[in-house]
């Protein structure tokens, strides 16, 4: 981590006062990272569950299930996309404001 910070790159954004950007970008890929894995793990369980449904024949109930689960997780990955998409968008105005005060 001190490599990290000791890099001429950020020390010149340490420098500039830049860092509330930097943490926020960090923290906005956080966020998205874990609603990431929720969306994995609710999946992975809305899985479980529709092949326990079919094998206990129950396949309607668990077909229902299963779509209903499956459209609160692509719901989910909409809020993970539009935040990497907020998160990059950020990302390249910092890097846009950095080559702009180089030059």
């Amino acid at each position: 981590m001190n490599n990290l910070i000791h890099l001429p790159h950020n020390q010149k954004a340490l420098c500039r006062g830049d860092v509330e950007e930097i943490l926020d970008g960090s923290l906005t890929l956080l966020d998205v990272s874990s609603y990431g894995q929720e969306a994995l793990s609710q999946m992975k369980e809305s899985v479980s569950d529709l092949q326990s449904s079919l094998r206990r024949s129950n396949c309607e109930e668990g077909i229902h299930a299963y779509f209903i689960s499956r459209k609160k997780i692509s719901e989910v990955l909409s809020k993970c996309l539009a935040g990497l998409k907020k998160a990059n968008t950020k990302s390249a105005c910092l890097d846009n404001d950095v080559m702009g005060r180089k030059a």
